[in-house]
């Protein structure tokens, strides 16, 4: 069929591709014939356009208008096919397609009535073709593939678009072919023989699934085949449907393959699991006001560790919420736990205890404690439709608990005993000590002059021995009354106990010519909450270390306070003697000394009794050093403000 391609610029709006036929002299019945057939072989061109010229007259029809023969269409025509003296008659076709037949335009009354009667016939074909054209290009146009075999050699001889790209080929190379020609050889024989069956049946065959070889790689079909019979009812087609269905298959492969994983998990996991059935309880919670109804959430599953629960409770069978337990108190708790996932409410939920001896005749009389966790499966159609619930065994957990409370109280019992056994025996026996210590300084006032050398000798070592003993139990009695105590608390700036140190200390200062620097200003000092006068301690034994273990210039000392998030950082600096590294540790337990009493005074608590106070307020101390080059002391305290509970964690830590 030529086609002919309109000058640009001259063509009407309803020209594209022109398919052409001329007829010349004949009857009306050969000019529909060749009409039709015309426009059978053009209807796979997109947008075609058809033009039947004839020289015989006709005119008008109901399906065509006639162009007057100033309209630039009419002069497009006459001019495009070198026609003169014609009537030119219009119309549209299907989905933008037009017909056009042109025709002479003073006819003689013979032939008017021949090619009236063409026109007629003409403009029914036109009824049928447009039906024809319009289901075509719908098929053209559908999704799925849609292909046509003949039924004798299953040849095809129709593919639309999608079936052309399904299979990768254009159908020029598809039609008058079969499936042995592009199809390997065991699944060319499945399509063949599954056509055969469609055929003998004279019924509709629908294959769920079917792999097909295509030269984008293996797709599954979902195809659908039935016959096409003459008017006796023999098949002379075969008309297919397949529907690529590929990732589809590979989504429900990739969910199965999840299903199996979560199955997998679920019976291997850790904790008992069982998955409930809530749908019965959808009226339970939307009821006004909602009834607790913990019975109607059937149990549906449970993994190995549930099974073994039940056993162990004596349980066979656990068919409902309900059955877990039969205190009113714990189903309550249960119920609300459930309640409280479905609202997407996380609240910490205490260890639910259940107890063997409520279900049958069991008689060991154990009480299982468990941790219940309810979950929703995100993604179920209905998020009331199934539930998880998790019991975590914390039996022994909760055993521990109970031990370590038992254990806890113990011990501060024992610390309270100890502390005033501590304190009774320092304080009963400060008192001889300082009845032995009044004798010495008396018999020394009356009678030193009397002694000889080696008898003043041996009573100041005496004498001196006594004194070291009053003040180690001092410093006992000291340590053993230093707890916590909340009504000591106070709100104050660090500046405050050390000025009170220093206060204390001002004698020292004054006679070993320390000087003591303080960085920044203590008015920008942050404040704390504690005890003031045992803070003032802390200050004060690291002042006096700092002057005592000084070098051979005077005593330099700073102090400097920082605020870190959440955190106050304290540093109190000297350039004395310092110590090894390796005692950093050492020198805060009690009755640890590096030096022998004829070298420095002391008694070794003090830096312990630095450490009980600073970790009673919540903080942290360390030193660092290195012989001769002084040393560091440094302490944490939680700060107060509006800034206290920030992240105590970025601050510089020990």
């Amino acid at each position: 069929m030529p086609r002919e391609t309109a000058i640009e610029g001259e063509r009407p709006r309803w020209v594209g591709d022109l398919a052409v036929v001329c007829v010349e002299h004949g009857t009306a019945r050969a000019l529909v014939d060749a009409w039709t057939a015309m426009a059978i072989a053009s209807a796979g061109a997109t947008g075609a356009r058809v033009l039947a010229a004839a020289e015989s007259p006709a005119w008008s029809s109901p399906g065509l208008q006639t162009l007057s023969s100033d309209d630039p269409a009419h002069a497009f025509v006459t001019r495009r096919f070198g026609l003169a003296g014609v009537c030119i008659l219009h119309g549209p076709l299907a989905l933008g397609a037009s017909v056009v037949v042109a025709l002479p335009a003073v006819p003689t009354n013979e032939e008017r009535g021949h090619w009236q009667f063409a026109i007629t016939q003409l403009d029914r074909a036109l009824g049928g073709l447009r039906t024809r054209l319009f289901l075509e290009t719908v098929v053209e146009h559908l999704p799925d593939m849609v292909f046509v075999k003949d039924a004798r050699e299953l040849r095809f001889l129709y593919f639309n678009r999608a079936g052309e790209q399904l299979v990768g080929h254009p159908r020029r190379d598809l039609i008058g072919r079969n499936d042995h020609d592009f199809f390997p050889p065991g699944e060319a024989e499945f399509f063949i023989e599954k056509d055969r069956e469609v055929l003998a049946s004279g019924r509709l065959l629908e294959i769920a699934e079917e792999p097909i070889h295509t030269t984008h790689g293996t797709r599954i079909l979902h195809t659908k085949k039935i016959p096409v019979a003459d008017e006796n009812g023999r098949p002379i087609f075969l008309l297919g449907i397949s529907e690529d269905i590929t990732d589809r298959v590979k989504a429900r492969e990739r969910l199965a393959e999840r299903e199996r994983a979560f199955e997998t998990l679920f019976e291997r996991a850790p904790n008992a699991l069982f998955r409930l059935d809530a749908t019965a309880a959808r009226a339970a919670l939307e009821a006004s006001p909602p009834i607790p109804a913990p019975e109607q959430v059937r149990i549906i599953a449970q993994n190995a560790e549930a099974r073994a629960l039940c056993h162990r409770l004596g349980l066979e069978t656990l068919e409902n919420l309900g059955h877990l337990t039969q205190s009113p108190e714990e189903l309550a708790r249960l119920w609300s736990s459930l309640t409280d996932t479905l609202a997407d409410r996380d609240r910490p939920v205490a260890p639910l205890p259940i107890s063997a001896p409520t279900y049958g005749d069991v008689e060991r009389g154990e009480t299982v404690h468990v941790l219940p966790r309810f979950s929703v499966p995100r993604g179920a159609a209905n998020p009331l439709d199934e539930l998880v619930l998790a019991l975590t065994d914390v039996t022994a957990l909760r055993q521990t608990e109970l031990a370590l409370g038992r254990t806890t109280r113990d011990l501060e019992r024992t610390h309270a005993d100890l502390a005033q056994v501590s304190w009774a025996a320092a304080h009963d026996l400060n008192e001889p000590l300082k009845a032995a210590l009044g004798f010495a300084e008396l018999f020394d006032t009356q009678h030193r002059g009397g002694l000889n050398h080696e008898a003043v000798a041996v009573f100041d070592a005496v004498h001196g021995a006594v004194r070291r003993v009053q003040l180690l139990l001092r410093d006992l009695l000291a340590y053993t009354r230093l707890q916590a105590n909340p009504e000591d608390r106070e709100q104050f700036s660090l500046a405050v106990p050390l000025q009170d140190a220093l206060s204390l200390l001002d004698s020292e200062l004054r006679e070993s010519g320390a000087v003591v620097e303080l960085e920044p200003a203590p008015s920008t000092w942050p404040e704390v909450e504690g005890d003031r006068t045992a803070l003032s301690l802390v200050f004060r034994h690291l002042l006096e270390n700092a002057i005592k273990f000084r070098g051979a210039a005077p005593p330099r000392i700073q102090v400097r306070c920082d605020r870190h998030p959440g955190v106050v950082h304290v540093d109190v600096t000297d350039a004395g003697i310092g110590f090894p590294p390796e005692f950093a540790l050492r020198i805060f337990e009690v009755f640890q000394r590096l030096h022998t009493s004829s070298e420095y005074t002391g008694t070794g608590m003090g830096l312990a009794i630095c450490r009980r106070i600073v970790t009673g307020h919540g903080g942290h101390i360390h030193a660092r050093s290195r012989a001769r080059q002084g040393a560091t002391f440094t302490f944490t305290l939680p700060a107060c403000g509006p800034d206290a509970l920030e992240d105590a964690s970025l601050a510089p830590q020990p």
